[in-house]
């Protein structure tokens, strides 16, 4: 009796565990959110958009200042960055191309243009130019909770 009990048991976690895996992750484009996200919304008050969007437009402009190499190491420490990039909003548009980050004028942006971009990014997405460097430090923040140093000096070199 008491095996199969055990056994029943055991059954009952494997279904809980399927099901749990079976929850949208960030790397989809479902509405779920990851944890940066969830830093970014329950401390700024910002919605799940402009907290992706808003993320995005940092990673996109760090992408441009940062290495092939070195950006390859952020996104491998950092996985919810990678899915951040493709993620799509409510008009299923790309965040990167609503924000403009895949033109080749914005890969010839300079330090003062690049500021000016991000600026630009985080209007489009109903969020006032003191918003980016509020987001910043979370970002920052949470680069060095999940990836380490390495990953977060890499980042913050390049967004300064």
């Amino acid at each position: 009796m008491k095996s199969q009990l055990r056994i029943f048991c055991i059954f009952v976690l494997l279904l809980v565990f399927s099901a749990c895996s079976s929850i949208p992750e960030m790397g989809d484009n479902s509405s779920g959110s990851g944890v940066l996200i969830g830093m970014l919304t329950s401390k700024l008050g910002v919605n799940t958009e402009q907290a992706i969007g808003g993320a995005a437009a940092l990673l996109g402009s760090a992408k441009k200042n940062l290495s092939a190499d070195d950006f390859s190491s952020v996104t491998e420490s950092l996985p919810e960055i990678k899915s951040l990039l493709g993620k799509t909003t409510k008009d299923g548009r790309g965040i990167a191309s609503k924000l403009g980050l895949s033109s080749a004028e914005n890969d010839q942006a300079g330090a003062k243009e690049e500021n000016n971009n991000l600026t630009k990014q985080f209007s489009k997405l109903g969020l006032g130019s003191d918003m980016v460097d509020k987001f910043i430090p979370i970002v920052l923040d949470y680069a060095k909770s999940s990836g380490g140093n390495n990953a977060m000096n890499l980042l913050k070199g390049a967004l300064q």
